[in-house]
């Protein structure tokens, strides 16, 4: 049990700072979520933002800790409650990643139709029919390796937990 000096003396339940991520093969992009949940089964986002910010401020004091069933328990709705809130960042995450490899597309269709236009324009016809190709090998390669990049690892784990009581 854990007591923040400024915290409100109502203030009971667990609090827990989460990480969410997705992984990629060379992309790495992380939120970080506090969650409160108090006695009742009820989640405060509020809350859990203010003590994140009482915690950064204050000295927490603690007093004693949970035995392990009590934390197992405590620990298995918070990360189900965790997964539900933290869907909105995941879901950004997501988008950010998307947005990232359309990008990465678009430069690589840019990249390769100029490699296009300058075989065409110069060479003997067998080297032109040489450089397509090749071209064409790299660009299949490309193709390939954005494949890759477009495979995502979703990732949830908590940072820290605190059966939170609010100083009296």
């Amino acid at each position: 049990m854990t007591t923040i000096p400024g915290a409100a003396a109502s203030l009971q339940g667990v609090w827990s700072l989460w990480r969410i991520a997705i992984i990629t093969q060379d992309w790495k992009k992380v939120r970080i979520m506090p969650l409160f949940i108090d006695d009742q089964g009820k989640n405060f986002s509020l809350s859990a933002r203010n003590i994140w910010d009482l915690l950064l401020s204050a000295e927490p004091v603690i007093h004693d800790y949970l035995g392990s069933q009590s934390s197992y328990k405590r620990y298995g709705y918070s990360s189900r409650v965790a997964e539900k809130q933290g869907q909105p960042q995941y879901q950004e995450l997501l988008q950010e990643h998307a947005s990232q490899l359309s990008r990465e597309q678009e430069k690589m269709r840019y990249y390769f139709a100029a490699r296009r236009k300058i075989i065409e324009s110069i060479g003997l016809p067998e080297v032109r029919a040489y450089r397509f190709r090749k071209l064409e090998q790299e660009e299949q390669a490309s193709q390939a390796e954005l494949q890759r990049k477009a495979e995502v690892i979703p990732e949830i784990e908590p940072l820290l937990m605190l059966r939170i009581q609010g100083e009296k």
